[in-house]
């Protein structure tokens, strides 16, 4: 996992304070949309009112393998200055500022020396160190789970001064899915999403959902509930989908894909009819989707049409799946099983 340094708005106290039924933050009005294009492809942004915190998906590129660590480090595109501590300064700050100037510079290994030695006394530092061990593959993402439970389980209020004054530009980047990310500063907030992701990373799935189902009863925005979805999925809870999927409608990839969940969950439950509606009306609008989603969406109504015998539109719906993408899923061995009766 990795931070970038960027403009953007403070969260103020951690969840009690800044998030509520009402949404996230104080600010009115409709979200933030974007798309922005460069180097590595372009890319859709939703910014959710008022707290820094938005989603952004990489627009046409194929579905990727869920990896344990769920970030990949972004460094500054423009130098930032770090502000100077001043001579009176408590340790922690020098220390603060000393990570920064040293992550900044490309060095990671000494600035989580100094985030580490910073960590007891500023959980912004604490936060920075557990960003950074996460990407590492040796162990120490339990490291970075001790530090973010005690960011996560204190009584303090969020931003600490030092977080105002060192890090009101820096976010933190945090997979949702293979294809949405969320940009979240360096806040309870962001503890509490790089916490649900290394419990999941860690096999701690129960902790990661009782986090992640505080968050959606605070604020049911669809970028959470989706992450929520994919975690009830992965330990077959569909009641939970149905829940908390019911009633969003499909509007970009972040709902459609929780459509999707809802869909399997109805086919889980056996109810096939309503298993091919929310299917249908997931694929009722191509232009925009992501073409897994869509192919998601397709494969999953067939096999709802196979499973109620009706095997001439299974079978339709299979070889058009096969025209778009022949490597998708079994829908190859599904034509050939068609073939041999």
């Amino acid at each position: 996992m990795g931070f970038r340094f960027h403009k953007s708005i403070g969260l103020g106290k951690f969840l009690r304070l800044n998030i509520s039924k009402s949404g996230i933050g104080f600010s009115a009005g409709l979200p933030g949309l974007r798309i922005s294009t460069g180097p590595q492809g372009a890319y859709f942004t939703a910014g959710l009112p008022g707290t820094g915190l938005s989603y952004r998906k990489k627009l046409n590129t194929a579905r990727g393998d869920r990896s344990t660590t769920s970030a990949k480090t972004k460094t500054a595109e423009t130098k930032t200055d770090v502000p100077s501590p001043g001579f009176f300064a408590p340790r922690h700050e020098k220390e603060l500022a000393k990570g920064l100037e040293a992550y900044e510079a490309g060095q990671a290994d000494e600035a989580l020396e100094h985030f580490l030695a910073a960590a007891d006394d500023e959980p912004g530092a604490a936060i920075l160190a557990a960003t950074i061990l996460a990407e590492r593959e040796d162990g120490s993402e339990f490291k970075a789970i001790e530090l973010l439970e005690k960011v996560v389980q204190s009584d303090g209020e969020f931003p600490t001064p030092l977080m105002e004054k060192y890090l009101a530009g820096t976010e933190i980047e945090i997979n949702i899915t293979p294809r949405v990310t969320v940009a979240v500063p360096v806040d309870g907030l962001a503890a509490t999403l790089l916490l649900v992701e290394l419990y999941q990373s860690t096999r701690r799935v129960r902790e990661a959902i009782a986090l992640l189902e505080e968050l959606v009863e605070l604020a049911e925005q669809p970028v959470l509930v989706l992450s929520l979805c994919e975690l009830y999925a992965s330990r077959e809870i569909w009641d939970g989908i149905i829940e908390r999927a019911q009633g969003i409608e499909p509007v970009d990839d972040v709902t459609v894909e929780i459509a999707i969940y809802y869909g399997r969950a109805m086919q889980e439950k056996e109810l096939h009819d309503a298993a091919i509606s929310v299917f249908s009306k997931t694929l009722s609008k191509k232009k925009g989707r992501h073409p897994d989603l869509l192919n998601e969406a397709a494969y999953w109504r067939a096999i709802s049409y196979q499973t109620q015998g009706k095997h001439s539109q299974a079978r339709k719906e299979f070889e058009k799946l096969y025209a778009e993408a022949p490597n998708f899923r079994d829908v190859a061995q599904r034509l050939t099983d068609f073939s041999v009766r």
